[in-house]
């Protein structure tokens, strides 16, 4: 292939591409926020926000059952839960029941939000 002289055109062109380039990845870079990660020592009560509005989280345990329950108030109808467990949704409450044996769950509130409840006794 024969060498062809880079115009200033060409130059100018490759220039300016770089540059648009270069300026999306640093603002891509700069304005990125990854999705918050709560994490309840589940202790004592534990608290986050969603939405603007403050979530109480309670553990409860029974002997005779083989659940751990987290009770989540006040709990919103309209919003969405990915966990492995049941859950079970009253008015302003719901409940999430998680087998003893597990330790430790990831719970992701609205596609967003990541709770991650570390079951201490």
């Amino acid at each position: 292939m024969a060498a062809v002289k880079l115009s200033k055109a060409r130059l100018a062109q490759i220039i300016i591409t770089l540059a648009v380039l270069i300026s999306a990845f640093v603002w891509r870079t700069w304005s990125y926020k990854s999705d918050p990660v709560v994490t309840c020592h589940m202790s004592h009560p534990c608290e986050f926000r969603i939405d603007g509005r403050v979530v109480n989280i309670s553990r409860h345990t029974e002997l005779a059952s083989d659940f751990t329950i987290y009770t989540f108030l006040p709990w919103d109808e309209d919003w969405s839960i990915v966990v492995d467990g049941k859950t079970t949704y009253q008015p302003g409450k719901l409940q999430l029941f998680v087998k003893k044996e597990v330790k430790s769950s990831n719970v992701k509130i609205n596609h967003r939000i990541t709770l991650k409840l570390i079951d201490v006794i």
